[in-house]
């Protein structure tokens, strides 16, 4: 038998896997970035990673350089409305936080067997499509959640606003440029 793997031993083996994922989600979800930063670096990357599959922009007719200056922008920027000073702010962070461990754990946990981050771009944009039409309503709640902030971020982008002719919204009132 290879490598002695019974079904005891796959059994075992499996629920190992499962229990380091488990506490890996409690973990991540738990800590709190240093520095007073809202967001880890993981957590930062996770969110450029549902930035880009959300948002797209590529028919926008940006260059490569343009379309990732935009999403990183729009990773600042959630942060930055994130920061706010309303005593709401800490609990939404928190949940923020939680929403994107879910977004990184939930696939391995829902079939896929591997966390977001590690899924390339085809395999990413697989499991938000599957997450939009799902009857798990927390699945279908995190996409929709993360569609609505990571589009309202990408579209105050510059480099988008100026493609699209729009003023910033949330700057000030939003209105067609001539």
């Amino acid at each position: 038998m290879l490598l002695g793997l019974t079904r005891r031993n796959f059994a075992l083996l499996s629920g190992a896997g499962l229990a380091a994922t488990l506490g890996g989600w409690v973990a991540c979800s738990r800590s709190k970035p240093s520095g007073g930063a809202v967001f880890d670096p993981d957590q930062r990357q996770l969110l450029l990673m549902l930035t880009a599959r959300l948002c797209g922009g590529e028919q926008l007719g940006l260059g490569a350089a343009q379309l990732a200056k935009a999403h990183a922008g729009s990773v600042t920027l959630i942060e930055r409305i994130l920061e706010g000073t309303n005593p709401y702010v800490p609990q939404l962070v928190q949940q923020v936080r939680e929403a994107l461990t879910f977004v990184e754990y939930g696939p391995a946990m829902l079939g896929s067997w591997s966390r977001f981050s590690a899924l390339d771009a085809r395999g990413q944009s697989s499991v938000l499509e599957d997450w939009m039409g799902s009857s798990n309503t927390l699945c279908r709640d995190v996409f929709m959640a993360f569609k609505a902030f990571c589009t309202l971020a990408f579209y105050e982008q510059p480099e988008v606003r100026e493609r699209i002719g729009e003023r910033p919204a949330l700057g000030g009132q939003a209105a067609r440029q001539p």
